[in-house]
C-alpha cells in the first residue's frame, strides 16, 4: 500500500497538515475583512494556485518525515498522487473556508446586535 491509500496516515497526519496550511492562509485573508459584505468575496474564492503548489511542495517533504511511522511504499512518483492530493486540498479548503467565514459572520452579527442595543 502507498501512503495515499493509508487511511490512518491521511486522517492522522496528512489532512491535519494540509488543514493547518490552509487555515493559516484563510485566517490571513479574513484579517483584511472589515464588513460582512467583504466576506462574500472570500466565500466564492477557490483555492489559489500558489497555495496549492506550496502545499504540494510541502507534502513531499512532510511525507518523507512520516515514513518511519507508517508501513507505506515510497517509490511512487509525484504524478501518481498529485490528483488525490489536489482533491484533498480542494475539500479541506472548502471546509476550512466555510467554518472560518461562519465564525467571522457570527462576529459581525454580534457586533451588529450590540450596536443596535447601544442605540436603542
Amino acid at each position: 500500500m502507498n501512503y495515499i491509500d493509508d487511511d490512518t496516515f491521511l486522517k492522522s497526519e496528512l489532512i491535519p497538515f494540509i488543514q493547518a496550511m490552509i487555515s493559516d492562509y484563510i485566517i490571513e485573508e479574513l484579517s483584511y475583512v472589515e464588513t460582512a459584505d467583504d466576506l462574500d468575496e472570500i466565500e466564492y474564492m477557490n483555492c489559489p494556485e500558489d497555495l496549492r503548489d506550496n502545499i504540494l511542495d510541502n507534502v513531499n517533504d512532510f511525507i518523507l518525515e512520516c515514513l518511519d511511522d507508517y508501513d507505506v511504499i515510497t517509490n511512487i512518483s509525484k504524478d501518481d498522487y498529485e490528483e488525490k492530493i489536489d482533491s484533498i486540498i480542494e475539500d479541506v479548503f472548502e471546509d476550512v473556508k466555510k467554518n472560518e467565514i461562519q465564525i467571522r459572520r457570527d462576529d459581525f452579527d454580534r457586533l451588529d446586535y450590540f450596536e443596535e442595543e447601544e442605540y436603542d
